[in-house]
């Protein structure tokens, strides 16, 4: 979809071009960093699971919303407290950004409207996806190479 399209919209925002890239780059990592924590709990469970059951398992664990998965992982130990912490930043900040109600107002997070405030919740939400990618696929993170 070209720009020009989106325009009106960004504008009902009160976005400049920056800001909008930036929120289209956070909801973009979010949806990978949504996919490698499914991807994480899955494998963990796989490996005590008959194959008939690993489709199942993955559509079940899919079908989590995305905080009850940061928490399960984090239960299980699978992934350390740290990195569910940035994953609970991050998508606090993708749902300010994203879903509005009639109990919120149209505030764009800081973390968009300001590059410094966006620098550091990115480069978070980065080292997450790096972490991730090593417990999901670990010849994915060798190839990203260090940050």
């Amino acid at each position: 979809m070209p720009a020009a399209a989106l325009q009106p919209f960004r504008e009902l925002l009160g976005l400049t071009p920056e800001q909008w890239n930036r929120a289209t780059h956070l909801v973009m990592l979010h949806m990978l960093l949504d996919e490698l924590l499914t991807t994480v709990i899955v494998l963990r469970m796989d490996s005590q699971a008959a194959d008939a059951a690993q489709e199942r398992i993955t559509e079940m664990v899919a079908g989590l919303f995305f905080e009850r998965r940061v928490r399960f992982a984090a239960e299980a130990g699978w992934i350390p407290k740290e990195l569910a912490t940035a994953l609970r930043r991050t998508n606090r900040l993708r749902t300010a950004l994203l879903h509005f109600g009639p109990q919120r107002t149209r505030r764009v997070p800081p973390e968009i409207m300001s590059r410094d405030a966006f620098v550091g919740a990115w480069n978070r939400a980065v080292d997450a996806m790096r972490e991730l990618s090593n417990r999901a696929y670990p010849s994915l993170a060798k190839a990203l190479g260090p940050r």
